[in-house]
């Protein structure tokens, strides 16, 4: 049970860690209309006018910044992560760490679970499908489907997944085996 609460911690140093670069970055002025300038005070808070009648060279018009790229955190479109237990050997969870499971009674790309169901099975769903990813070094193929109340269900191989209500912490897999039809998804 140490493997799982592991990978969740090093998941979460990772996305700490990205998170904190992302914001250690320079952070550039906001854009000024055509025109505006910036003036330069004086420690006493009045405008620097030592020049009467001259140029006053404390105004200076500020170049407006360059595009800045959008930061992305990396784990930010990954949607599952490798868990491991003891008996059930390689399984998939969320990002957040808890079990995803399969339900025997789905096919591919068709959930047949809903209503009270989907209380007890939730989707796993995500609020885009745009650039969801596997983590590197994971094979199969990770998707989404649209569930008749329009949210995104993330597929693994076609099948779609679901947490359980009975999980409370990352790496509980209670689900495992659940009425002989629910089964934590497997890599």
């Amino acid at each position: 049970m140490k493997t799982p609460l592991v990978a969740g911690i090093v998941i979460l140093v990772l996305i700490l860690g990205a998170w904190l670069y992302s914001n250690a970055s320079p952070q550039q002025p906001s854009p000024q209309a055509p025109g505006d300038t910036n003036v330069t005070v004086e420690n006493n808070g009045t405008p620097n006018q030592a020049n009467q009648g001259q140029p006053d060279t404390a105004v200076q018009p500020q170049p407006a910044p360059a595009p800045q790229a959008s930061t992305t955190v990396a784990a930010q479109n990954l949607v599952l992560s490798m868990s491991t237990d003891v008996k059930l050997g390689a399984y998939l969870s969320s990002t957040n760490g808890m079990t995803v499971y399969t339900f025997d009674k789905d096919t591919k790309g068709v959930s047949n679970c809903s209503g009270a169901c989907a209380v007890k099975w939730p989707p796993y769903t995500v609020a885009s499908a745009k650039d969801i990813q596997l983590p590197a070094g994971m094979t199969g193929t990770v998707a989404t489907m649209t569930r008749a109340d329009g949210a995104l269900q993330v597929t693994y191989n076609g099948k779609p997944l679901y947490n359980y209500s009975g999980d409370v912490k990352a790496g509980d897999t209670h689900g495992e085996g659940f009425n002989g039809i629910w089964h934590v998804a497997k890599p």
